[in-house]
């Protein structure tokens, strides 16, 4: 067996050893691989992290400002429906107050009706007393006047 023989079937077998020197720069390198690695998936969760709680925020205050619309509108639902019931209540006074004085006009009304009735009626009676006295008078007058006159 020759020299190289003995050299070649070496070489098939284990690997040449890297020179130390390689394998420190290898470790070296693979080691700020993997630092690298690691700022960047910390820097990736960072991220992550960020704009989560930046959509959050923005939720928050969609949120808080879809409750103060929502808040203005129950407000103006509840002066609407105030402002109604005060004008509901100032029609019923208005109306109350009207029926009253329709009311006390009607009566006043029936009363002066009442009243010329009563005076036509006293005027009617003044009148056929007047008439039943002079009829009365006439009859008298006749009697008196007759050709059987007891006078």
């Amino acid at each position: 067996m020759s020299f190289d023989a003995c050299f070649v079937g070496m070489a098939a077998s284990q690997p040449n050893k890297p020179k130390e020197e390689w394998g420190e720069e290898k470790d070296v390198a693979s080691e700020e691989q993997r630092l690298m690695e690691r700022a960047a998936k910390k820097l990736r969760e960072e991220d992550v992290a960020e704009a989560r709680k930046k959509k959050d925020e923005e939720h928050k205050a969609r949120m808080d400002e879809e409750w103060q619309m929502e808040l203005q509108r129950m407000r103006y639902e509840a002066r609407i429906k105030e402002n109604d019931r005060k004008t509901l209540e100032k029609r019923k006074k208005e109306y109350k107050a009207n029926f009253k004085k329709m009311m006390a006009e009607d009566a006043a009304k029936r009363e002066r009706e009442h009243q010329r009735f009563t005076e036509r009626v006293k005027e009617e009676a003044s009148k056929m007393r007047k008439r039943e006295e002079e009829e009365e008078e006439e009859r008298k007058k006749k009697k008196g006047k007759g050709p059987c006159s007891t006078q």
